[in-house]
């Protein structure tokens, strides 16, 4: 009995390992997927390409293209009246779950500390996998706090 439970836990473990090691290759690929469709975003916000940013966001069963294209016009219309526009970027954070079922599910959540004018801000970016492409779901600004 101890060797077929002995058995068993290898088996598990050998199983485990090969499901991991093909994971992390495809979070390596949707990480850099995420980072380009985030360097896009930036990219395009400098230039005011709208149209572009408007492409880069996924759509939901609640809302319609029209209403994400509004929304995304509305955050960031009122983060560049309300803090400005962005003078500097560094990548702070990334996370990145890949799971499969009967296809990969995709979330990444990307953080970059920002400055406008002259004070930090946190953007955070949530992607997930839409129709094999990464699609932002979520972006907002939030202050950061300086401590003295």
């Amino acid at each position: 009995m101890k060797r077929a439970l002995y058995l068993l836990l290898i088996y598990i473990s050998v199983f485990a390992s090969c499901t991991i090691t093909s994971s992390e290759k495809d979070q390596k690929a949707y990480i850099d997927k995420a980072f380009t469709v985030t360097e896009s975003f930036y990219k395009s916000l400098s230039k005011k390409n709208y149209s572009n940013i408007h492409s880069l966001f996924g759509t939901s069963s609640k809302f319609t293209k029209e209403q994400v294209n509004l929304m995304v016009n509305q955050i960031i219309g009122v983060s560049e009246q309300r803090f400005g526009v962005i003078e500097s970027r560094r990548l702070k954070s990334n996370t990145n779950l890949v799971t499969k079922k009967s296809g990969p599910v995709v979330n990444c959540d990307v953080i970059y500390e920002t400055v406008r004018n002259n004070k930090n801000y946190l953007e955070n970016f949530k992607l997930s996998l839409f129709e094999n492409q990464i699609k932002i779901t979520d972006y907002f600004v939030t202050p950061v706090e300086n401590k003295k």
